[in-house]
């Protein structure tokens, strides 16, 4: 139900909290919004659960529809009103390329919301990276990648915008590095993907 739904994320939240209280000076954390609530409500917790925990963006969405991915909206509206509260969504199985393409009209109806295409689109990597390279508000996660070639090609075409990502525990964060360091055309595109892009996007330095 929603309301469980809904309980389990300011669980996960709460979870998340702790985990940065660790070593906050290591640690930053995205955090979950649920889908299907009003404007203002996404608003309300937005302010509450994400700024007010000072979460450098949300996700990660999942959506298992092209239903779902059209529930984003309110929350590419509420993120209009902040400085820079970037937004993760998976595009890898089950999105399919037409979920893929509501994503990207989001893209281009708000262009001031950065968008990270979670896995890059998977099998639809070459569309996504077509559409990255016309619109400065999205950024490509290479974890997961469809195919080495894949993740070549994002940091060719666009090595300002990529960023490393592991997937874990699906993935090894060892192997991913090696892959980007192993395809990067030189060692300053590896070094802006394996960290110094999401230090700029998130604001850390």
């Amino acid at each position: 139900s929603p309301e469980t739904r809904i309980s389990k994320m300011k669980d996960t939240i709460l979870e998340l909290n702790q985990a940065i209280q660790t070593a906050p000076d290591r640690f930053c954390g995205f955090g979950p919004v649920p889908l299907g609530l009003s404007e203002q409500a996404t608003a309300e917790w937005v302010a509450e659960h994400i700024a007010g925990n000072g979460f450098k963006g949300i996700g990660e969405f999942t959506p298992g529809s092209e239903t779902q991915i059209e529930q984003l909206e309110p929350v590419f509206k509420v993120l209009e009103d902040y400085h820079n509260l970037p937004i993760w969504v998976h595009t890898f199985n089950p999105v399919t390329l037409g979920g893929i393409k509501i994503l990207m009209e989001l893209c281009r109806k708000y262009p001031a919301v950065p968008v990270i295409f979670g896995h890059m689109g998977g099998s639809n990597w070459m569309d996504v990276i077509k559409f990255a390279k016309e619109h400065d508000n999205v950024y490509l996660d290479l974890s997961a990648a469809f195919a080495s070639i894949a993740t070549r090609m994002a940091l060719t075409e666009l090595p300002e915008r990529c960023l490393y990502s592991s997937d874990a525990p699906y993935g090894e964060p060892y192997l991913y590095r090696q892959l980007i360091e192993f395809v990067s055309q030189d060692k300053r595109t590896a070094e802006m993907a394996l960290g110094e892009n999401i230090s700029r996007l998130l604001e850390l330095q």
